[in-house]
């Protein structure tokens, strides 16, 4: 899979690689919205990451394995009342 993405929390990081699925899609190789995926760091937010405190700069460095959920996708999503979102 091994796909790169933009996070968007307030961790500090900026960028970072997707590279399992867990869960149930863990047979298709493929993340959709909602799914638990692991991630490393690939590069930081540097302003963010300035402003964040000691603790934290540690835990999120470059190169770090994390678990992550995936909340925006861009294939859209069609809803059970039948409306795409």
């Amino acid at each position: 899979m091994q796909s790169y993405v933009y996070c968007v929390d307030n961790s500090g990081v900026a960028f970072s690689k997707v590279f399992q699925v867990l869960g149930e899609n863990k047979k298709k190789r493929t993340a959709t919205l909602g799914d638990n995926v692991y991630v490393v760091v690939k590069s930081l937010d540097t302003i963010l990451f300035n402003l964040l405190e000691e603790k934290k700069r540690k835990k999120f460095m470059r190169g770090t394995l994390h678990r992550a959920i995936v909340v925006q996708v861009k294939k859209k999503i069609k809803r059970a009342d039948k409306s795409w979102m």
